[in-house]
């Protein structure tokens, strides 16, 4: 009969189920698992895989501007008159995509600095300490605003990291659910045509 050493039964033991669902739970209850899980989607958008991909069409038209509200009390008004786009997140501080994600955003929004571009990150926690203590903890440069209104049924996100643009005129000219990469250059050449 074979005897089988300690480094065997090890192996054997981190080969099995049970050795990955304690690595889950451990990860799941430690908060870990929503920082492993952006990781790998991080991990994805690097590859282009998962690139924003702008169509050239029009998803929606607003009928009444849109209101939102940021931590100092400033009113965000879209649209205002004033010719600009306007970059719209839906995000949460325990959402994996959107931790995936927030990197690249605030990239483009980097590069995009100086130019008629507004960005927008209404935020999808019940508590708004949460977001922040987020934001504050990644160092990531974005500010929290909510909707000041009921948001239109134009703008079903039911899931999200969601990111809609939308022009001067009230015209929503993208719009996606899930994780992307907004650095790719069909979609910075994209945004720079919408400001023209």
């Amino acid at each position: 009969m074979t005897q089988i050493s300690r480094k065997q039964k090890i192996l054997k033991f981190i080969n099995s189920w049970p050795f990955t669902l304690l690595v889950i739970l451990i990860l799941y209850f430690s908060g870990g698992l929503k920082h492993v899980s952006a990781l790998m989607q991080r991990t994805l958008m690097a590859t282009g895989i998962v690139n924003a991909t702008p169509k050239d069409e029009v998803y929606g038209v607003l009928k009444d501007p849109l209101r939102f509200v940021d931590q100092q009390g400033e009113i965000i008004e879209i649209p205002n008159g004033e010719d600009k786009l306007y970059f719209i997140n839906f995000w949460a501080s325990w959402c994996p995509p959107c931790i995936a994600e927030m990197p690249d955003i605030m990239k483009l929004q980097s590069m995009m600095a100086g130019k008629p571009i507004v960005f927008i990150f209404p935020n999808a926690d019940k508590e708004v300490e949460k977001a922040e203590n987020m934001i504050a903890k990644r160092g990531w440069s974005i500010e929290v605003q909510k909707p000041m209104q009921t948001m239109p049924a134009i703008f079903d996100h039911s899931g999200i990291p969601s990111t809609y643009i939308i022009n001067s005129k009230g015209e929503i000219i993208y719009k996606k659910t899930g994780v992307a990469k907004y650095t790719a250059k069909s979609f910075v050449d994209f945004l720079e045509k919408g400001m023209q």
